[in-house]
């Protein structure tokens, strides 16, 4: 009968840097040692490492079985004995070292361990968390200098491998909790409120704010990149006027999905990233997790292109029959292509009275006027100096006729006294 028994054998390479010399090449000496384990995996290794016949640096062991053919009976018994030794050990080895694998901060199991100056262990995000307001160790006091970086830190040896070793199914379980609680749903989006953004275009900005800080880090690890962008309620103080119970929206109904393009991660963990617009949506309802908001919404797309050249065919059939003439005509009787010169022949005016430096600024910034009507009142919103309440009034429509109707407005408005650019919202750079 074969029997199971553990072997080690171990496998070293020499550090002397001397080896053995051939006529062609150079070796490093291999030496291979053996040792048959009689008192379990565990209590044999330990044994082993005391008696200083196995290094405790030791970097190949490899453990195998070995068959023997002598006493079965005594070999069965030693055999059993030796794994009702392993499993007492592994117990007795979990059950002492729980405690010291908790991080202080979660009380739970360490997540990616991150160890401090102070020596103290805590979860990379808890440490991210606890740097997001000050950088003392929640323990002791004393100052960590553990640096912000994108992706999860590198693990502490040990520690990584007790974790894995000791408690595989729990880690297991901790890193699914982690993940559900910061990710979103296919229609769900973490919320910036701050200003306003557009598909297709490039918004920059400083993350500073710790909630804020932490919902940047949750959508890089969520591998989508994606956020929510909307700009705080207009009319916040007319709704609550007169009205002192009126719990107010805090931000508009409608935004922009973005996607991070770019991010820097300072040592002090404040972010500056460039994110691109993706498309619109309309939010459903909301909720707050961790101080920022996360919404349900449904996205908001245009409308197809038979139904816009019906539209345009509609207003252009309907301005024609009142007779109204194209000069000085209302914008339902300009055609589309119209309506985007307007806001062309605006640019080539101001780019002719600007110097080249600030071309060349807006150019580098913003880029070229894009030739898709759907995506230029986006970019024309971006470069000009308008209230925020005017650009946001292309967010919701789907038609790119009428957004270029809004757009059109804004030279003559600019140009007149309608707004007072010293007073409008600053552009994001």
């Amino acid at each position: 009968m074969f029997l199971r028994r553990w072997r080690m054998i171990l496998r070293m390479e020499s550090n002397s840097g001397l080896g053995l010399i051939d006529d062609v090449t150079t070796h490093p000496k291999e030496e291979v040692c053996k040792a048959t384990l009689r008192a379990g995996r565990y209590l044999g290794t330990y044994l082993l490492a005391r008696e200083g016949r196995l290094p405790y640096d030791a970097g190949d062991v490899v453990y195998e079985d070995t068959a023997v053919i002598n006493n079965e009976k005594e070999e069965l018994l030693n055999d059993d004995t030796s794994n009702k030794i392993d499993e007492v050990i592994y117990e007795q080895l979990r059950t002492g070292i729980r405690d010291e694998l908790d991080c202080r901060v979660c009380y739970g199991l360490i997540v990616d361990p991150c160890i401090s100056p102070c020596g103290h262990s805590f979860c990379y995000e808890c440490a991210n968390r606890i740097r997001d307001t000050s950088n003392l160790c929640p323990l002791c006091r004393k100052k960590m200098d553990l640096s912000f970086r994108e992706g999860p830190n590198p693990a502490h040896g040990v520690l990584r491998c007790l974790l894995d070793a000791f408690f595989p199914d729990e880690i297991k379980s901790r890193k699914e909790a982690i993940e559900e609680d910061g990710t979103c749903d296919d229609d769900e989006l973490p919320l910036f409120v701050c200003t306003l953004a557009f598909p297709s275009t490039s918004t920059h900005l400083h993350i500073f704010e710790p909630r804020y800080r932490l919902m940047i880090r949750r959508a890089l690890d969520s591998g989508n990149s994606k956020f929510g962008m909307v700009t705080h309620n207009f009319y916040h103080d007319l709704a609550t006027e007169g009205h002192p119970d009126r719990s107010p929206e805090p931000f508009m109904q409608y935004g922009t999905a973005v996607r991070i393009e770019w991010r820097d991660f300072l040592p002090d963990g404040r972010i500056m990233l460039t994110a691109v617009g993706m498309h619109k949506f309309k939010i459903l309802r909301y909720g707050v997790l961790d101080g920022y908001y996360r919404a349900h919404t449904e996205r908001v797309d245009d409308i197809s292109l038979a139904e816009e050249e019906t539209l345009e065919a509609r207003e252009l059939a309907a301005a024609n029959q009142n007779n109204q003439p194209a000069n000085g005509s209302p914008l339902n009787a300009l055609s589309t292509q119209q309506l985007m010169q307007i806001c062309m022949d605006f640019l080539e005016k101001q780019r002719m009275n600007s110097a080249p430096a600030v071309r060349e600024r807006i150019n580098r910034v913003f880029g070229q006027p894009p030739t898709d009507p759907a995506i230029f009142p986006y970019w024309f919103a971006n470069v000009l100096p308008i209230p925020d309440e005017e650009a946001y009034k292309i967010i919701p429509l789907t038609s790119v006729r009428e957004r270029l109707k809004v757009a059109a407005t804004w030279p003559g408005k600019l140009e007149g006294s309608g707004w007072s650019i010293s007073t409008s919202s600053c552009t994001i750079l």
